[in-house]
């Protein structure tokens, strides 16, 4: 993976579905000015960031956040995360959602889907269209499933694409989904994730 830092402020995100979740978010705050660089992976950070740290155009960011999947515990999430921090001799908050200011440059964690519980991006979409007459179809289908022992074995993910299936123009992705505003992101869902993205770049 070839990485290339090209703006004094940086989010790293998982992966490519989130770049384009992301970029949408960020416009729609009307923040422009920011690279959103994935790492490929959520196991990947502790490989690619050490590298980002040598680049020479680091030097120059003066603002970067990390934002992951809680998947199954947070803390253990967030616990990763500062650990990285801390062996790459960087600034870093104490908590999720918090950004720090040190050494002339802020640096801040999101553990999505709310710094609190399990899940993942997923989980905050679909928390985002809990009151759309589709969510109620959405998971009318997935009880009638269980009705028959066919279980998903990430339910997020499912409901998700169950939920992109609804659309009038089908898209694959949650990333795609967010490009062509299938989330409301004045859902207040979205409030806290804007806020901290409003701290750490504005």
């Amino acid at each position: 993976m070839t990485i290339k830092i090209d703006k004094e402020k940086l989010l790293m995100v998982e992966g490519k579905d989130e770049i384009n979740f992301f970029n949408s978010l960020l416009i729609s705050i009307d923040i422009s000015d920011v690279q959103v660089m994935e790492v490929g992976g959520k196991f990947n950070f502790k490989n690619v960031f050490p590298g980002i740290t040598k680049m020479s155009d680091f030097n120059s960011v003066k603002s970067y956040g990390i934002v992951r999947d809680a998947d199954d515990n947070h803390d253990d999430t967030l616990c990763s995360i500062i650990d990285l921090l801390k062996k790459y001799k960087q600034p870093y908050p104490s908590t999720s959602g918090k950004i720090v200011d040190k050494n002339n440059k802020k640096v801040g964690i999101f553990i999505v889907p709310d710094n609190n519980q399990a899940g993942m991006l997923e989980t905050l979409c679909l928390k985002s269209i809990e009151d759309l007459p589709e969510n109620d179809c959405v998971e009318s289908y997935f009880e009638c499933l269980k009705n028959v022992d066919s279980i998903p074995s990430n339910m997020y993910k499912a409901k998700l694409q169950a939920y992109l299936a609804s659309r009038e123009k089908y898209c694959p992705s949650l990333g795609i989904g967010a490009q062509k505003k299938y989330f409301d992101f004045n859902n207040k869902i979205f409030s806290d994730l804007k806020l901290f993205l409003s701290n750490l770049f504005i």
